[in-house]
């Protein structure tokens, strides 16, 4: 599973230059993948998460449980 993710993040790069937010959702869903199946990533992430917390909080909300996306869709809009 952890290869299936990053062969999703690759292709999220892929789509990223195309117009429209289409390479963002998907490099999200790969990261997601990784992170659930991954110790090492995981740890990476949370790493990078205290050195960079404005960047990355809204992907860490939408690896919640229950993620509100509307309400964080919102608030990135806002910022």
């Amino acid at each position: 599973l952890t290869l299936l993710g990053l062969a999703i993040i690759l292709l999220g790069i892929l789509i990223a230059p195309l117009p429209g937010p289409g390479g963002i959702p998907v490099i999200v869903v790969g990261l997601m993948i990784v992170l659930k199946n991954s110790f090492k990533a995981r740890r990476q992430f949370v790493k990078l998460h205290r050195a960079h917390p404005k960047m990355l909080s809204p992907i860490r909300r939408l690896l919640r449980r229950d993620p509100e996306i509307v309400a964080l869709f919102y608030q990135q809009t806002l910022r």
